[in-house]
């Protein structure tokens, strides 16, 4: 976790990465967006249609939840292996939660505003604390190694 909110920090981060991968989750986003008859367009990470727009911004990005089920995975003992498709499994999981979570606060921000906020701030932000953490779980449960069976003495 320390290294990832040290790269953060970095110009090179908040000035090149930041701006091509929210960009990038405004063009993902985009598809589906259109494919639900949304008139929108992309400028940079905002997605924008005449009625409403929105930013994908820093901390909207799910790269933080990314980040804990990242150094979960890693500081656990597990073999590397394990490690390798926990990360590709949990990676995937999170990155398509936040893809809906992208779409369906667009969608919200449009047809009820008023919940938009909490939703956005609240609901959405507990979701992806929770949803990393049962990853990180569930990959716990099915690396576990097996355990002997255990011997009752009176048998």
């Amino acid at each position: 976790m320390s290294l990832y909110f040290a790269l953060t920090v970095t110009s090179v981060f908040k000035t090149e990465f930041f701006p091509f991968y929210a960009h990038w989750l405004a063009e993902c986003a985009n598809p589906a967006l259109r494919m639900l008859g949304q008139n929108i367009s992309i400028s940079g990470a905002q997605i924008l249609s005449p009625e409403f727009s929105v930013v994908i911004a820093s901390g909207c990005d799910g790269l933080a939840p990314l980040a804990i089920f990242v150094s979960a995975v890693l500081s656990f003992p597990r073999p590397v292996r394990a490690k390798i498709a926990g990360l590709l499994c949990g990676s995937i999981t999170l990155w398509a939660a936040n893809y809906v979570r992208i779409i369906s606060l667009f969608l919200l921000g449009r047809y009820y505003p008023a919940g938009f906020r909490v939703m956005h701030e609240d609901i959405w932000q507990a979701c992806f604390i929770l949803l990393s953490t049962l990853c990180w779980l569930a990959w716990l449960r099915k690396t576990q190694p097996a355990q002997p069976p255990t011997v009752n003495a009176l048998d």
